[in-house]
């Protein structure tokens, strides 16, 4: 049996701490009565299996153990104490009705920037990965002037450090370094080869747990990247 591990007012805070800052995670809160499990947007997935409620954010947590699986879906809550899913993340842009807001650039640009800077929260030292494209190089530009002002940059300096991955004199290598110049950012440019790509799509596939071709495409050398800059000393810990 599981212990209690806080009072009703403590999950109370929990909550409007969780719902303001961190609305892309999964909350769970375990008592003696009951497991409730919320997740809004999906992010990470949630895997519920058994006849019996196993919670996995992978299947290969999973896997192992139980025979039937089913993927938990977003905007959705669960309760061992009543039973089954309710949905409760009920946002305006949730259905998929035409948006009738008239377009705004000057708000656009506010929630924009907003979003980029609630985000800049962190205990550990981050940077940003940058393509060059557009809206890599809106968040990094957004990133780099407002870094200055947070507790991140008291403790590990106000100086935005930027990734990319590529292969040799691929476009986007060169796009990011002409951004990275212009924003002022420590640039750490690291590539692969085709062939290194192909030996890491197992992996890949492993970890993002899909088939999907688009998907293992656009996450290889996202995964490259993460493993260089792991394993590159001084810069270990930037990857966020």
């Amino acid at each position: 049996m599981l212990s209690p591990i806080c009072t009703r007012n403590m999950a109370r805070t929990l909550w409007t701490c969780w719902m303001e800052c961190f609305r892309l995670f999964c909350w769970i809160l375990a008592t003696t009565v009951s497991l409730l499990l919320v997740t809004p947007l999906g992010s990470p997935p949630s895997i519920l299996a058994g006849g019996s409620v196993w919670i996995s954010s992978e299947l290969k947590g999973l896997n192992d153990d139980c025979e039937h699986f089913e993927c938990f879906p977003p905007g959705h809550l669960y309760s061992s104490k009543s039973g089954g899913l309710r949905r409760w993340y009920n946002p305006p842009w949730f259905c998929e009705a035409i948006p009738s807001t008239p377009y705004d650039p000057l708000v656009l640009r506010n929630a924009f920037e907003k979003a980029v800077i609630k985000r800049l929260m962190t205990d550990v030292p981050f940077g940003v990965l940058l393509s060059g494209g557009l809206d890599s190089s809106l968040v990094a530009a957004v990133t780099a002037r407002h870094l200055s002002g947070t507790k991140a940059a008291r403790q590990w300096g106000a100086q935005l450090h930027s990734f990319c991955v590529g292969l040799e004199n691929s476009p986007d290598l060169k796009a990011a370094r002409e951004v990275a110049d212009y924003l002022g950012t420590v640039h750490h440019e690291f590539h692969f080869s085709v062939q290194d790509g192909i030996d890491a799509i197992e992996d890949v596939i492993y970890h993002i747990e899909t088939y999907d071709v688009t998907t293992i495409r656009a996450s290889t050398p996202m995964f490259l990247m993460a493993r260089k800059i792991k394993g590159t000393g001084s810069e270990d810990g930037y990857f966020r």
